[in-house]
């Protein structure tokens, strides 16, 4: 379900994980969860490695919302084809943060949570999924 403060997918019972939801493919921004903001209190950007890729997202703050951007946000969604309808899950735990992110064009809701299940055994995540809505 999205939450009305941020409209994004803020719940999560792993603190170290959050996910963010693409909405449009040329969306600029993406929101941070409201549950993560305290994660970003003193960041003005987020160091990641994926694919033994760096990007550097730019963190905005703002008085309702924690938003991530800029070019490298530009770079890693075209670079992994992360468009609508993508969810990208972030790992924030160890030294190394991680990502992944889930292909949710498919027709029928229980292939998407078989494959969601599948994924989390494999990566071993741990988190609540709710509210899916398939187009």
């Amino acid at each position: 379900m999205v939450c009305t403060i941020c409209h994004s997918h803020c719940e999560s019972d792993n603190e170290q994980t959050f996910r963010i939801v693409i909405r449009d493919d040329y969306e600029a921004l993406a929101n941070i969860p409201c549950t993560e903001r305290n994660m970003f209190n003193q960041m003005s950007g987020l160091n990641y490695k994926a694919d033994d890729r760096r990007y550097v997202f730019d963190v905005y703050r703002g008085h309702e919302a924690t938003l991530i951007g800029g070019d490298d946000w530009t770079k890693f969604k075209r670079d992994f084809d992360v468009g609508q309808g993508n969810v990208v899950v972030f790992d924030m735990t160890g030294e190394q943060q991680r990502y992944m992110w889930l292909e949710l064009r498919l027709k029928k809701r229980e292939e998407l949570l078989k494959k969601l299940l599948q994924l989390m055994k494999r990566k071993r995540l741990s988190m609540m999924i709710t509210g899916l809505k398939m187009h």
